[in-house]
């Protein structure tokens, strides 16, 4: 089975060194938590290049419903668009982010529940 979330390519945002990470995501995720209010979030981390040395890794949660849907890819798969992640300093152009995301849930009573492993992407930077 395939992970609920994969980072597709990350979109050079208009702020300098920011990039708007592109998120295969699951219908039926997206519809819990944008209809039932399902506590859904995309955890992610960014490994790459910066100035020719490995730069500090950057994390960015950002829930479901603060995403936006671009496009369904077919009758299972959504691409949605997450809010600018600012990395300082930027990556090398040319070079090697690897992507990972997971997808969590928070239960009632503030638990947090893994939906899958970890997926690995690696992205060239534009």
């Amino acid at each position: 089975m395939d992970n609920l979330a994969r980072i597709l390519t990350l979109v050079p945002s208009s702020t300098a060194g920011a990039f708007q990470p592109c998120v295969r995501l699951h219908r039926a995720s997206d519809a819990a938590a944008r209809d039932y209010a399902a506590r859904y979030t995309l955890e992610m981390t960014f490994n790459y290049v910066a100035n020719g040395k490995q730069a500090t890794p950057v994390s960015s949660n950002q829930t479901v419903v603060s995403t936006t849907v671009q496009e369904q890819l077919d009758i299972r798969w959504l691409r949605v668009r997450g809010t600018s992640v600012s990395f300082a300093p930027p990556p090398d152009a040319g070079s090697n982010v690897t992507a990972v995301v997971m997808l969590v849930l928070t239960d009632a009573r503030g638990n947090r529940i893994e939906t899958s492993d970890a997926e690995v992407s690696i992205i060239r930077v534009p």
